[in-house]
């Protein structure tokens, strides 16, 4: 990444002490890029509510409804606690998740009682809660759903005074749901509340029974027509029960008897909803259910549910409106393999693509026809490799490119979809070989997945342009879309340092190694995710092939598949190979052209219940409307983390970012603010941010971005963050701890690193060259070494609030900093606050390490930095 010039307004008089290498300096260059920089990345997920409201149950308690959301269980559970004290009860909650948490959404009427909470991994124990307060407490509301890779299950009872029973029916697929909804409404229940979640890629449905009569119905569909069919075909009855079902983007609803008043709501984000609220209960009703669903793709969260638990390692990358976002989860090499353990898999992660390489074939063969118009995809195979092979069959002599393309050649399948690389190596012999076989099937009619359609292209493509293949698609096909070629080559890493395929994630066997493939053209390219997903970005411009041939292309199958979905045609290629042990090692990798704009690559060196592709239809699809259905933009809030780590929490005197949308523009930061001056500013661009009852320090300001500075008098606990723009204002909340330490740092080819300085200069601790315009070099034994950070606890003396610093403040405890180096204990020499919320903890490098990238680890009062940092040191 670039880095740039500091922003602060003036410079501060460095002056460096020796012995504890302490330095004070103006904030270095990269953590200024950091700070005045909008966090990449998307879609962000901004939640939208669906929503049923019933007559409200008369208490004789005074008070309007109260709406909560928290970002997690524990502050949810605070906030129940509170309102109780307040005579509220909980009505209905929902969940949804967001940068990698689970938000809880609640309401609450007046009323009062005896409750009880309940979260649990545990579902056996979730339902022996349920038996044990049968009788006693009514199960109000459950909600079940994943949360840090694993599925949890939440409820809320309240006591009753009546023997009135419930039945819960558990984790069941739909057909077995209506099953079960028609033996219990049939004997006297009715469903009240439905949840649905994702397991092993399909949906699981959990819902709940009451006694009772009358009305019943039962559907599960997709959004907008779920939507038009509460207040058309439903109209009749009242929906009292709502989930959302994360795998295929549909809502799942249960109504019963109709009652008056009664409302539906649908696609409002949370403001909206609260004001809906507040209305409908001036109209004398209730929030009765709700569900939350994105408004955009949430590939990360879907792929920790689904495919993180069966998989060693995975990366993925999706590319939309020309941006790029890769990440990866686990591990390329195991923890467990004797050379290189613990390698993780980022979306900058080579793997073998197997049969995605198809794809890559099928773009090479339509370059080739444009580049020589004599040939056409109807044109026989055989004449462009004559030379070759001279004596086939002379039944395969009808056999066109396309029949190749589509694997509807009628030749000879081979056993296990035929061979990946030659045998004896010998490329035109094995291709000799099997020509001289007769055909078996029908050109153009007979369909059978076999590799060697595309081997027999790949010498087509070499003979009729004269380069080798991989020349020719390096040349004609990855260099025009952007695409590294020694990322995305036929040459695999050494099986040293490469990454391997796995049977899961508990796979204790090294792993397997898949060295060249000699029919590159079926299953021998190598890449990372975020360098195959480029192949599909450039295929929604000109600069592989004009559009009308990719259009072509994809819809007759050359190389491709194509699948409808809730939101369009999507066009993909998978791959998968293993070897034959018990359990098979096998990976699964896929590319594919999305609806909206979107496409993705994702290569996972093990293989999970179902394909890649799938998951990626899954994830893509995880949300209940398309981009087009959308309401108008909003100020929303969808996440607020400690500028540096992004933890969840932040602690006083410490940056902490805002994530959401419309919060205005163009992007800004304090300087110009600030001017000659010393004060740091409480607005920026009109905005300004109220945490608990004190206007913060707007540190920076963008369309979707706040950074702002906690004043080091922010009480801690759980605190209402109010974030005003000119387009409007919001409300959420925040968790404010004592310490909450966090290194500013950057991502370079999918690893993480600190913005770290040698003490006392410029230069920079990373490879020779690594930031462009920035010198930098790798650390040695005995260097000092600068980093920067936030969140580090008190300084002595306390550091001036709201003003530009002048000197430096000393940590209040130097022997709370601990750092390690590869393993190794690094001593720390000093730490203090040098700017306005910025701490500079010194380290010494020891000896002992090996050269490359080791991994930092720094605590302070036994609080740890983020995981994954990487140090480089000279080898």
């Amino acid at each position: 990444m670039g880095v740039a010039a500091s922003r602060l307004s003036r410079p501060v008089v460095a002056a460096e002490t020796t012995g504890d290498v302490r330095v004070r300096r103006r904030t270095p260059a990269l953590v200024s890029k950091l700070l005045s920089t909008p966090v990449t990345g998307f879609p962000t997920i901004t939640p939208l509510f669906a929503a049923s409201f019933v007559p409200l149950v008369n208490t004789g308690l005074s008070g309007g409804p109260q709406m909560v959301r928290t970002e997690n269980w524990d502050d949810f559970t605070a906030q129940v606690d509170s309102l109780a004290s307040a005579n509220y009860v909980l009505s209905c909650f929902t969940s949804i998740q967001s940068m990698n948490r689970t938000w809880y959404y609640g309401s609450f009427v007046p009323g009062t009682g005896n409750y009880s909470l309940l979260q649990t991994s545990d579902p056996d124990e979730f339902q022996q809660m349920f038996a044990q307060r049968q009788g006693s407490s009514t199960l109000v509301d459950f909600n079940i759903a994943w949360e840090q890779g694993q599925l949890y299950c939440s409820g809320y009872w309240l006591a009753s005074g009546s023997a009135e029973t419930q039945t819960l029916v558990w984790d069941m697929s739909f057909q077995d749901l209506v099953n079960a909804w028609n033996s219990l409404s049939a004997s006297g229940n009715r469903m009240t509340r439905i949840q649905a979640f994702p397991q092993q890629d399909t949906t699981a449905f959990s819902a709940l029974f009451e006694q009772g009569s009358g009305a019943y119905v039962l559907y599960d569909e997709p959004a907008l027509p779920f939507a038009a069919d509460v207040t058309g075909k439903w109209a009749g009855e009242t929906l009292v029960g709502l989930g959302f079902d994360p795998v295929s983007g549909n809502l799942a609803g249960c109504w019963r008897d109709l009652v008056n008043p009664s409302q539906f709501v649908f696609s409002q984000d949370w403001d909206t909803l609260t004001a809906a609220t507040q209305q409908a209960a001036a109209g004398g009703m209730m929030l009765e259910a709700m569900a939350a669903y994105p408004n955009a793709p949430s590939f990360d969260d879907y792929f920790e549910a689904n495919l993180a638990p069966f998989s060693m390692g995975y990366g993925y990358a999706v590319a939309l409106n020309g941006e790029i976002v890769a990440n990866g989860t686990g591990y390329a090499r195991s923890p467990l393999e004797a050379q290189n353990p613990s390698v993780p898999f980022t979306g900058d992660t080579r793997l073998n693509l197997a049969s995605v390489s198809k794809a890559v074939t099928g773009i090479a063969l339509e370059v080739l026809l444009q580049q020589q118009p004599q040939i056409t995809l109807d044109t026989p195979f055989w004449p462009l490799i004559r030379s070759q092979a001279p004596n086939p069959d002379p039944s395969v002599k009808v056999v066109t490119l396309r029949n190749l393309a589509t694997m509807m050649s009628g030749m000879v399948q081979e056993p296990n979809e035929g061979p990946i690389s030659p045998p004896n190596g010998d490329f035109w012999g094995y291709l000799n070989t099997y020509l001289a076989q007769p055909l078996v099937g029908t050109p153009g009619v007979t369909y059978y997945y076999d590799n060697t359609n595309f081997s027999i292209l790949q010498g087509v493509i070499e003979e009729a342009s004269g380069l080798a293949y991989v020349d020719f698609v390096t040349q004609f096909v990855l260099s025009p879309a952007g695409i590294d070629p020694s990322i995305f080559s036929a040459t695999p890493d050494p099986q040293a340092s490469a990454a391997l395929t796995y049977s899961g994630p508990d796979d204790t066997r090294p792993g397997f190694y898949w060295g060249p493939i000699g029919f590159v053209a079926p299953a021998g390219w190598i890449s990372s995710a975020r360098e195959l997903v480029k192949i599909a970005a450039a295929l929604r411009g000109t600069s592989v092939l004009p559009a009308a041939v990719v259009s072509e292309m994809l819809n007759d199958g050359i190389g491709w598949y194509s699948t409808v979905g809730n939101f369009g045609t999507y066009y993909d290629h998978n791959g998968s190979i293993g070897n034959g042990l018990n359990p098979p090692q096998r990976l699964n990798t896929c590319i594919m052209r999305l609806g909206e704009g979107y496409d993705i690559a994702l290569v996972s060196d093990s293989v999970a219940p179902v394909d890649v592709t799938t998951l990626c239809i899954g994830a893509f699809q995880s949300r209940g409307l398309p981009a087009s259905d959308l309401p108008a933009n909003a100020v929303t809030v969808t996440a607020v983390a400690q500028a540096a780590s992004y933890a969840p929490a932040a602690a006083p005197g410490a940056y902490v970012a805002v994530f959401g949308t419309g919060f205005g523009g163009p992007a800004q930061d304090w300087v110009s603010a600030i001017g000659n001056g010393d004060t740091l500013p409480q607005e920026l661009n009109g905005v300004q941010v109220r945490v608990g009852d004190q206007f913060v320090y707007i540190e920076y300001v963008s369309p979707t971005q706040i950074n702002f500075l906690l004043p080091s008098s922010a009480v801690t606990g759980f605190a209402n963050v109010e974030v005003t723009t000119p387009a409007g204002g919001i409300t959420t909340s925040f968790q404010i701890d004592g310490i909450v330490p966090g290194l500013f740092a950057y991502q370079l080819n999918g690893t993480l690193y600190p913005a770290a300085l040698f003490a006392g200069t410029a230069e920079y601790v990373a490879a020779t060259g690594a930031l462009p315009g920035y010198a930098s070099r790798p650390a040695k034994a005995g260097d000092a070494v600068e980093l920067f950070g936030t969140g580090m606890g008190p300084t002595n003396p306390a550091a001036p609030d709201g003003v530009l610093l002048t000197t430096d403040y000393p940590t209040a405890n130097l022997g709370a900093f601990e750092a390690a180096i590869g393993g190794l204990p690094a001593v720390v020499l000093y730490a203090g606050v040098v700017e306005a919320g910025l701490y500079q903890v010194n380290i010494q490098v020891p000896a002992g390490l090996s050269g490359g990238n080791q991994l930092l680890t720094l605590s302070v009062y036994g609080e740890p930095v983020q995981p994954n940092l990487m140090l480089t040191i000279q080898a």
